[in-house]
């Protein structure tokens, strides 16, 4: 899944946060494989007033539903294949665009009155979407259907909220996890991660992988929001945004300390330079064997499934603690432009999504983590050498995706504030206190 983001100096953030990468080709033929569900979802019940379709009983309906990763669409047509086993007469066209284009296209539709019926969503474009009256209310809805909420992560339903009113539901999560290469932990004979890790694990294992003559380091310590530093910020008892959306944690102790930890490792030489990082991905350095560990996505297990180079000696871990545990989720929520010309008809199809059924269907698929409690199993035996469950574990603690009004332009702030310290030519604690302070103008803009 690619999951559009706002992070323009972390490229592999453009692939789930932007979230995610390509699916794997081997994985694809493992999951694909497995059959649908045989288990049929309970009956849907009728809509409210408030959401009742222009059509009379028995019309058929056209809906659009607009998607940022094609890779998805032959999976919701099978979802969608259940869907019209229940509401024959709704007829979906799956729409997708191209993930760098997503944005500008879908906001362009919005204000125009165009946009899909049904769209993803995530978390720093919500309120951009919510404030501006272009997404549907789902609260009462919610109520009225009896949709059991509790189903999904805490952090994934309260980041769609605005003033208690529910105005998007989940379809898929994102998660960060510590992956790493059993080859170079074995070669140099290195316990492999598990859950009693923690930061000086990760500092002392990565001192052991790292071999500069095989050009071999023992970490990647990219500038990247949300593989990495959001998370050791949260872990050093920090925060990123406060809960009032008008602070910034960037100049707090907490917040140095969380940015410090991976400045630490390029100055050690344990991780590449911000340079080298910058010139060849991460990501692209772990598949070709150079990196010992790599804080990377749940999106990642597809992709690295297919390189030959590493498919058959990787796995993954929860990630280590600081102070505590912590991390953030993101991934795609379902919503309902708030123009649809059928918001009855557009509910269904959301309250569908959202059911145990659909979310199996696609955990069947191998493509990435679905956000329903219990229907995760299928994805984490798509590949079960990698162990897939602790991304899953890390659900009981993740906090939202930071976001506020304007998450894009305190976003760019954080790329051009804290390059200095990547590239070590200004200290940790200057740059993160100029960060705080151009993040808290933005946000005294805010409505």
């Amino acid at each position: 899944m690619t999951n559009p983001q706002t992070e323009p100096a972390t490229p592999e953030c453009d692939h789930v946060s932007a979230g995610v990468g390509p699916v794997g080709r081997r994985l694809a033929r493992r999951s694909l494989l497995a059959a649908v569900p045989a288990a049929v979802a309970a009956p849907l019940v009728g809509c409210t007033n408030r959401a009742s379709g222009d059509a009379s009983p028995g019309s058929p309906v056209a809906l659009t539903y607009g998607i940022w990763d094609a890779a998805f669409k032959p999976g919701l047509e099978k979802v969608i294949a259940e869907f019209n086993k229940v509401e024959p007469d709704i007829t979906v066209d799956v729409q997708p665009i191209t993930g760098d284009e997503y944005w500008t296209k879908m906001q362009a539709a919005a204000t125009a009155g165009t946009a899909p019926d049904v769209f993803w969503m995530n978390e720093p474009h919500f309120l951009e979407y919510a404030i501006h009256d272009q997404l549907t209310p789902l609260s009462e809805l919610i109520e009225a259907d009896g949709v059991d909420v509790s189903k999904f992560p805490p952090g994934l339903i309260e980041a769609y909220q605005v003033d208690g009113e529910q105005y998007a539901l989940p379809w898929i999560t994102a998660m960060v996890g510590l992956w790493y290469n059993k080859s170079l932990f074995d070669r140099h004979r290195v316990g492999y991660p598990d859950d009693s890790w923690t930061w000086d694990s990760v500092r002392d294992a990565a001192a052991e992988l790292t071999d500069k003559g095989s050009g071999v380091y023992g970490i990647a310590a990219a500038m990247s929001n949300q593989l990495n530093y959001y998370n050791t910020i949260l872990q050093a008892g920090g925060f990123i945004i406060s809960d009032d959306l008008k602070q910034s944690g960037f100049g707090e102790p907490e917040g140095v300390e969380g940015i410090q930890f991976w400045v630490d490792f390029i100055e050690n030489g344990t991780s590449p330079t911000h340079q080298q990082m910058t010139d060849t991905d991460p990501s692209q350095l772990f598949q070709s064997g150079k990196l010992g560990m790599f804080y990377g996505g749940s999106w990642d297990a597809g992709t690295f499934s297919e390189v030959d180079a590493i498919a058959d000696t990787v796995a993954v871990a929860e990630l280590p603690r600081g102070k505590q545990r912590g991390t953030t989720v993101q991934g795609a929520s379902n919503v309902i432009y708030a123009k649809s010309a059928h918001p009855g008809e557009a509910w269904k199809l959301v309250k569908f999504l959202e059911s145990e059924q659909a979310q199996t269907i696609q955990a069947e698929t191998g493509i990435v983590l679905p956000a329903y409690a219990g229907t995760q199993e299928p994805w984490v035996q798509s590949v079960p050498e990698y162990d897939l469950g602790n991304l899953v574990d890390q659900l009981e603690y993740a906090s939202p995706y930071p976001h506020s009004q304007n998450t894009a332009a305190w976003q760019t702030e954080q790329t051009k504030c804290l390059t200095p310290a990547w590239t070590l030519k200004e200290d940790v604690g200057t740059a993160c206190r100029k960060l705080a302070d151009a993040m808290n103008a933005v946000l005294a803009e805010e409505k």
